[in-house]
C-alpha cells in the first residue's frame, strides 16, 4: 500500500507540477483576497481532480498490465487511489483553512463557527467528485 501511494505521489510530482503550482498560488492568493471565494474553492476542486489525472497517466503507461504481474490485488490498488484522493483533499483543505484563519486574523476577528462552516462545505464539495467518479473510472 505504501509503495502504491509513493508511486502516486511521485507521479504527481513528475507530471502534475502545474496543478501543484496552481494550488500553491491560489492558497497564497486566498489569504489576500477577501471577497472572492473562487480563490478558496479552486485549490480544493483541483486537488480532488488529481487522482483522475494520475489514473489517466496510469492508463497511458499501461500500469494495469504491470500491476497484474505484481502480487498486488485490485482491491489494494483501488484503496490506494481513494486514500491518495483523501490525502490530497485533506492536505489542501488544511492549507485553505490556515489561509482563511490568517485572513480572519488580518481582518481582526476570528469566527470559529464560520471557519468550520467553510471548511465543511469545502470538504463536501471536494469529496463528491472522487466518491462519484472513481467507481466509474475503475469499472470502465
Amino acid at each position: 500500500m505504501k509503495g502504491l501511494l509513493l508511486k502516486d505521489f511521485i507521479m504527481t510530482w513528475k507530471y502534475c507540477r502545474a496543478f501543484l503550482f496552481l494550488m500553491a498560488v491560489f492558497l497564497i492568493g486566498s489569504v489576500f483576497v477577501t471577497v472572492n471565494s473562487f480563490m478558496t474553492v479552486y485549490p480544493v476542486v483541483l486537488s480532488s481532480m488529481l487522482p483522475f489525472s494520475i489514473c489517466a497517466y496510469d492508463e497511458r503507461i499501461k500500469w494495469s498490465v504491470y500491476c497484474d504481474a505484481l502480487p498486488i490485488s485490485r482491491k489494494k490498488v483501488v484503496v490506494s487511489k481513494y486514500l491518495f484522493a483523501l490525502i490530497c483533499i485533506f492536505t489542501v483543505t488544511v492549507g485553505i483553512s490556515l489561509s482563511i484563519f490568517i485572513r480572519m486574523k488580518m481582518d481582526g476577528e476570528v469566527n470559529v463557527k464560520e471557519l468550520f462552516t467553510i471548511v465543511s462545505l469545502l470538504l463536501s464539495v471536494a469529496l463528491v467528485s472522487p466518491g462519484f467518479m472513481l467507481p466509474f473510472v475503475f469499472k470502465y
